[in-house]
């Protein structure tokens, strides 16, 4: 009769874990389908639920399991005879995992970043730049845009850190400098010109103006007079960040050849001067 309860219990646990093994399946086919999403992929808040619910099930699968053994359910009545010290004990051990739950809740509903935005956030005197992938009960993960390499961040900390969002409105424009020297003997109107031609002819700028005309000029502004030359610097506008750094790159060997080739305009750079003594 022992033999027959024990394989009982056995296939009860077994049937418990094919359950929980389907019922987490079919959370995550019903999140994929119908969560809510955001045009750069799932809303954070589903995500932060799916990990909630995931837990909740784990824990009902271990409770059914435990329930069925004598030895268990006697501890489970000790628990809860004493549950105001078991409370206070649960709570001093676990303290940060609490804390981390309770600050990926704020995360999730009050959302200064969704999956996929690019963040750049400073942890422990740490820099992070990154695409956040994913948001669980205990951390953040973000995928380091240097390395590739996927950083776990407690949502504690995530949550009380200064975060930089690059993509946090829905006008996603980032903009960077172009920044040229020409010598003192340069056209300085014809060097304005090549800059601001190559800059607004590049298929991704961003024209802030989408009525505007394509021939109209970008601005270029002398930034310095400095002991080489004048120092000129026009906006690069794209739509995201990762156009900008591609864009950016065409733009300055453009700009490289134009000048090259253009008579009255020259590259200033440093000059070095040697005294021969004699």
């Amino acid at each position: 009769m022992l033999e027959f309860l024990q394989k009982y219990h056995l296939i009860y646990a077994l049937l418990v874990v094919v359950v929980l093994v389907a019922a987490l399946r079919l959370l995550d086919f019903g999140f994929r389908f119908y969560g809510k999403k955001t045009k750069r992929g799932p809303a954070i808040h589903v995500n932060f639920l799916k990990a909630c619910l995931k837990a909740l099930f784990v824990i009902i699968a271990i409770l059914q399991i435990g329930s069925q053994y004598a030895v268990v359910e006697k501890f489970y009545s000790s628990i809860l005879m004493s549950s105001s010290l078991i409370v206070v004990v649960l709570g001093f051990v676990m303290q940060e995992g609490i804390s981390n739950i309770v600050h990926g809740f704020i995360i999730s509903v009050f959302k200064p970043f969704e999956l996929g935005d690019r963040i750049r956030v400073l942890v422990d005197g740490q820099e992070i730049t990154g695409y956040v992938e994913a948001i669980t009960l205990r951390n953040t993960v973000i995928r380091n845009v240097v390395s590739s390499a996927l950083v776990i961040v407690p949502n504690a900390k995530m949550d009380l850190a200064i975060i930089e969002n690059s993509t946090y409105s829905e006008k996603n424009e980032s903009t960077n400098f172009i920044d040229v020297c020409v010598t003192y003997k340069s056209d300085i109107d014809l060097a304005c010109r090549i800059i601001s031609e190559e800059i607004s002819s590049h298929p991704l700028f961003c024209k802030k103006d989408p009525e505007r005309s394509a021939s109209e000029m970008v601005p270029v502004m002398a930034r310095e007079l400095n002991e080489r030359g004048v120092a000129l610097r026009a906006f690069m506008v794209t739509n995201t960040i990762e156009e900008n750094f591609a864009a950016c790159s065409d733009v300055r060997k453009s700009i490289a050849r134009r000048i090259q080739e253009t008579p009255g305009v020259a590259f200033a750079y440093n000059r070095v001067r040697v005294n021969h003594e004699r």
